[in-house]
């Protein structure tokens, strides 16, 4: 069984934001399509069983639910703001990681760099950092 590590959490948060940007331009063609039909006053008739057609649904409950996805879609806002704040901190905090291995990692994943740049940054040669890099485990954001 692998143990949760500060490498899993940072990317859980990656996933994280990810769903929920993917939920925010969900809920934003939803909005477009609410307030289409509240503007055009679109009603879409449907079969009842009294032989009339009859609506199902009204421009009041289209504004109602227009209203109801902006809010949504402000709460999901600021939670991927909350997130993306608590991704800079977690990365400034990898960044200022003592150990090799961690060093190697997170400027190999996060900050996407060669091994040549890491061990030009970090003063190794290029041939440890490669080392060091081949038993690090990758970050796996996607």
């Amino acid at each position: 069984m692998e143990t949760y590590t500060w490498s899993t959490a940072y990317v859980d948060l990656l996933k994280e934001i990810d769903i929920l940007e993917m939920r925010l331009r969900d809920l934003r063609t939803d909005l477009i399509g609410a307030e289409r039909s509240y503007q055009k006053n679109l009603v879409k008739l449907t079969a009842s069983y009294s032989g009339m057609p009859s609506g199902s649904g009204t421009n009041i409950q289209a504004m109602d639910y227009a209203e109801l996805l902006q809010n949504e879609i402000l709460l999901i806002e600021a939670t991927i703001e909350r997130k993306n704040e608590t991704k800079q901190d977690m990365e400034k905090a990898m960044g200022e990681m003592q150990s090799l291995e961690r060093r190697v990692a997170f400027m190999r994943d996060v900050e996407r760099k060669t091994t040549a740049q890491i061990a030009e940054q970090l003063n190794y040669s290029h041939g440890w950092i490669m080392k060091v890099s081949a038993k690090v485990k990758r970050l796996k954001a996607s």
